[in-house]
């Protein structure tokens, strides 16, 4: 992995600071024995004395991580500063905001039903055991997602296997898109009285971009 961190103050009142994480995990499972599993495109094993058929980038591998915030304290007008009221409307106001970028997870397409006749217990819809077939010699099929999130997955580049063999479609094969959100404040810091008590006026706005992301 690679981490990377840059924080800057180029001028007064303003303070940017921009991250990136690079990462690569690979397992047999992600998923814990107790406590539940914070991703809910977890696989199981298909044959639990052979755990490497699922092995693969882990459900919770994101290559890509950008984090960029920014602060800056609006500079008072200089014909404000002089004049109480003046001041009081137009001083002490603040904006920022928070941008993040991030690869999409991965996931697995999974069946609900026990193909294979293994009669494990791990083929049940929420464990996913069994997978279909992926038809990757089909036109287009190479990658089976269309980037559209309204119709994402292509499932005519799948099929069930032929009953009491296992579907070739490997664990975790096909990523979601790419996460993106900006979040921006805006604030007004105001005296009461002196250094003794002071008031905070807050916007805060969320996904002002208002992007539709995948999790």
């Amino acid at each position: 992995g690679l981490q990377a961190n840059l924080v800057q103050r180029p001028v007064k009142g303003l303070t940017y600071q921009v991250a990136y994480t690079y990462s690569k995990s690979i397992d047999n499972g992600s998923a814990v024995f107790q406590g539940g599993n914070e991703s809910f495109n977890s696989a199981a094993a298909s044959w639990a004395f052979d755990p490497r058929i699922n092995r693969a980038v882990s459900d919770f591998n994101l290559p890509h991580n950008l984090v960029l915030n920014a602060q800056y304290d609006l500079p008072t007008p200089g014909f404000a500063k002089n004049n109480a009221i003046a001041k009081t409307m137009l001083g002490g106001w603040q904006v920022g905001g928070i941008y993040t970028r991030q690869s999409g997870g991965p996931f697995t397409v999974r069946l609900s039903s026990d193909r294979a006749g293994t009669g494990s217990s791990q083929t049940a819809a929420s464990n996913g055991a069994q997978k279909p077939q992926l038809l990757g010699s089909l036109p287009g099929c190479s990658n089976p997602t269309t980037g559209d999130i309204d119709n994402y997955i292509k499932t005519s580049c799948f099929a069930f296997p032929a009953a009491g063999q296992l579907g070739n479609e490997g664990r975790n094969i096909m990523t979601m898109p790419t996460f993106r959100n900006l979040d921006f404040t805006v604030f007004k810091n105001q005296n009461l009285w002196g250094e003794k008590m002071k008031a905070q006026f807050r916007v805060e706005m969320f996904n002002v971009m208002n992007n539709t992301n995948l999790t």
